[in-house]
């Protein structure tokens, strides 16, 4: 529940703190008689230390109660020199002891009974003090109030409990690439693009906590270019393939960023960095026009096979010593391609 009490005066030189803002939980106990505080639980040391106490009286008896005072002991853990009286439904006469003890004085008060007149039966006090600031992590801040109603018993009320706590948590950043067309996500959001994007979370000890993510886009600018019949990419990756269009197959042995086709046909570049991958559009690749110098007039003959583990070849013709050795099955599939400059080569089978 949000509460809210503003008052000015046109003669005011300061509004600025004539606001108060109050967080609290709605609850339905039997005995309307209670004491609340703000926060509700824990005290961050790191902050302004600052706690709001409300005491809620209610008189349900069976006639008017014509004097009502209430009588607070303040923790040994707070300033009381910074006991400051915020709001009340009737105008108590405040009275602070050197001891601690706080006592807010109703005389004359008359407060209807629940029975005769239920909305005015009720009444509150609120204050707000400051804890020490040596106070150590861990430790508890306990009060609880006596509400005296003429010459009755006093009704004792809950004891509210605060526990010290550090929410000087730093910012926790993380930094992650998000591939182009993806999406990212964290703690339930998704996000769509590269940015700075903040979280506020809550721990188990009721501190705040800061998530920072830097999300970076990841582009490879993954096309294809012919030079000299030699098909290139420019993006920069930590994997290369390529990948035939027409059959839509893996060449295999193509793994850098340049590609000799040996046949026309479209051939497409797939580049991986980090978790994304590319695919590139199908480049129309041709042979005719290619200049001649590309060629390789080789001859290879067999010298020996060894259990058929490898192959020795000898080349008897190799331009500039230099070639592409290219093995295919019967429908034309390339399953070896390498790069040769040496007239003796083996490879394995």
């Amino acid at each position: 529940m949000y509460s809210s009490i503003h008052f000015t005066t046109t003669s005011e030189l300061t509004i600025n703190n004539n606001l108060l803002t109050q967080c609290f939980i709605i609850v339905g106990s039997i005995d309307p008689n209670d004491k609340t505080a703000y926060p509700n639980s824990t005290l961050d040391q790191s902050g302004d230390r600052w706690i709001t106490y409300l005491i809620r009286f209610q008189n349900t008896g069976t006639a008017d109660a014509e004097d009502i005072y209430i009588t607070d002991t303040l923790s040994q853990a707070l300033d009381w020199t910074t006991f400051t009286l915020l709001s009340y439904s009737h105008q108590p006469i405040t009275e602070i002891h050197s001891d601690g003890l706080v006592k807010f004085n109703f005389p004359k008060i008359h407060l209807p009974d629940s029975n005769t007149n239920e909305p005015a039966s009720h009444g509150y006090v609120q204050y707000k003090i400051r804890a020490k600031d040596s106070l150590l992590i861990g430790s508890t801040i306990e009060n609880t109030a006596n509400i005296f109603f003429d010459f009755n018993a006093p009704v004792i009320t809950n004891t509210t409990s605060n526990i010290v706590i550090n929410c000087s948590i730093p910012i926790t950043v993380i930094t992650e690439n998000i591939c182009q067309g993806e999406t990212y996500s964290l703690n339930g959001a998704v996000y769509l693009t590269a940015g700075t994007y903040h979280q506020k979370l809550i721990t188990m000890d009721g501190c705040d906590s800061l998530l920072e993510l830097r999300l970076q886009n990841i582009q490879l600018f993954n096309t294809i270019s012919n030079t000299s019949g030699t098909l290139s990419t420019p993006a920069i990756g930590i994997k290369y393939r390529w990948l035939d269009c027409s059959t839509n197959s893996i060449i295999w042995g193509a793994t850098s960023p340049n590609y000799t086709p040996i046949q026309s046909g479209t051939y497409a570049a797939i580049v991986s960095l980090d978790n994304c991958i590319d695919t590139s559009s199908c480049f129309a690749f041709s042979m005719v026009g290619l200049p001649s110098s590309i060629g390789a007039d080789v001859i290879f003959q067999t010298r020996y096979i060894s259990n058929l583990d490898h192959i020795q070849l000898h080349a008897e013709k190799l331009k500039g010593n230099k070639g592409v050795l290219r093995l295919m099955d019967i429908s034309g599939r390339i399953i070896f391609q390498k790069q040769i400059e040496n007239i003796a080569l083996e490879i394995s089978t």
